[in-house]
This record gives structure tokens, sequence and C-alpha cells, in this order.
């Protein structure tokens, strides 16, 4: 049975302020084994969370939905990230050589679309410049990672390319080898698989996030508004906190008896992990 607004609204109230106690931890008890985050990769996704999720506690309002979804979807992709690179270095090297290609695929582009403000050529020197001095290095290791694809119908070698992901894999694909290397030891503070969370949450934060349709609330009613909210918040919940785990993991300082990890699942075991009656009536309601 759809909740009403009010009864939805005290739900998405409830959840809102559990992500304080997340935020305290992570800042106070995993931040601080940081040391480096711009040389180590894991440690440098597990800012971006916190940053999000810093941003995420100043969104209460109903209004806010979008945002809040924007916000899960990219925790989404963290969390399975850092599960990804988690104990091999060679991916970590992976996602600094696919930044290194993103940079090159930019400044390419920029090259081919030429000045866009008045006065710009200078910017396009700049960025010619950085092809020229660029483009054979990153083409080396594009090659080397396996970032390359035959022309159709061509007898030419295959040419390197800037894929989406730094797996070269699309994210459901992931997602599934992700959920396969979750270490053992983080599993009770992780209960939403990646691979349910991509088939069934993934495509509305899709929704909310790109601007080109209004798959998401062309049927919203004010209720489902404040559920979306929900959702967003446990499952912010749910993987800033696991992502915060991962990375103590990667520093060797993970304890389970951690008498502040504890006290903060303690608190969570008092909620559900999601309100399953609100997750299941939003499929019906979004297909109509």
């Amino acid at each position: 049975m759809m909740k009403t607004p009010d009864e939805a609204a005290l739900d998405a109230a409830k959840w809102f302020a559990q992500l304080e106690p997340i935020a305290v931890f992570l800042d106070r008890h995993v931040k601080p084994k940081i040391v480096e985050p711009r040389q180590d990769t894991i440690a440098g996704l597990f800012i971006r969370a916190t940053q999000l999720l810093a941003t995420l506690r100043k969104l209460d309002a109903a209004t806010d939905f979008q945002t809040t979804m924007s916000i899960t979807r990219a925790l989404l992709e963290i969390a399975i990230d850092v599960t990804t690179i988690l104990g091999d270095p060679a991916a970590a090297q992976r996602v600094i050589d696919w930044e290194d290609s993103a940079r090159l695929a930019y400044a390419q582009r920029a090259v081919r679309a030429g000045p866009v403000f008045p006065g710009g050529a200078a910017t396009s020197g700049v960025m010619q410049a950085y092809v020229d001095a660029n483009a054979a290095r990153v083409e080396k290791f594009r090659r080397a990672n396996g970032w390359t694809k035959k022309e159709k119908g061509s007898r030419a070698l295959p040419r390197p390319y800037h894929p989406p992901r730094w797996t070269k894999n699309e994210l459901g694909k992931d997602a599934e080898e992700a959920e396969r290397r979750v270490p053992t030891d983080l599993r009770a503070y992780r209960k939403m698989p990646f691979t349910g969370c991509y088939e069934r949450i993934y495509p509305f934060l899709c929704w909310a996030t790109h601007g080109s349709s209004l798959a998401l609330i062309r049927h919203t009613r004010v209720e489902m508004v404040h559920m979306f909210a929900t959702l967003s918040y446990a499952i912010c919940q749910e993987y800033g906190l696991y992502i915060g785990l991962v990375l103590l993991k990667h520093v060797d300082a993970f304890d389970p008896k951690d008498q502040h990890l504890h006290e903060l699942m303690t608190v969570r075991a008092r909620m559900l992990l999601l309100d399953e009656a609100s997750r299941v009536a939003l499929d019906p309601e979004l297909l109509k």
C-alpha cells in the first residue's frame, strides 16, 4: 500500500537523521588514517565519498530528490570501484592511466571543437600542445590496457581509444565482478548487493541525473518524492560506510571489534536497511 505524503515524509526525515552518525564515524575514525589521497586512489575516492555525504546532509527538502539521487549514483559507482581496486595494484594503476587517457581525449575534443568564446584561440593552442606532448605516451598504455577496438570490416590492427570506464566494461558487469570481490569480513556491513542495486535502483538514479526526459517524474506524486529521498539516504549510508571500511582494510586498520564501529552498527540495527514496502511500491507507479 502506498504511504500517505505525511508518512513518507516522516520516513525520509528518519533516514536523513541517520546520515550524521555515519559522517561522524568516517570523519573521526577513518579519515585520520589517510596519508596521501592524491597518490592513493582508494583514499582519494574515499575523500570524494565523504564530500558527497557532506553535501547530502544539506539536502533535506523534498525538492532536493534529484540531487540526492545523483549523489546516490556516484556513491554506488565509487563503492564498486574501491572494491575492484582493493588489493590489486594493477587495477589502481589502470585508474591512473584512465585519468590520463580522459585528459587526452578531452584535449583532442577541444582541438576539434575550436574556441568556444571569442578570444579563445590561445586556449586551443594549449590544448593542441597537450595533445602533441602526450598522445604517443597515452596511446601506448591504452594498448597495454587492452583499450583498443577494431573497425568493422577493416583489416588494420585494432586502434587505441578512450573507454567510458577504466575497466572497459559497462557498470553492470563491473557490479557483478565487485560483488564477487567484497571481502568476507565486510559483508556484514554491506548487505545491499551491488548487482541488485544496479538492476533495480540504478535506472531510477540515471533518470534523476540526466536531463533528457521526464521518465522519473512524469507520474510522480508527492509521497513518491519522499520515497526517492528515503531510498537515497538509505543507500548512501550503506555504501558510504562501506567505502570507509574498505579504506580501513586497505591501510590494514580495519578492526571488527572497534568500539566506535560497534556502537554505530547498534544504532543502524534499529532501522531497516530499506523500507521494503516503499521500494516495492515504486515499480508499478513508475511504469504506469
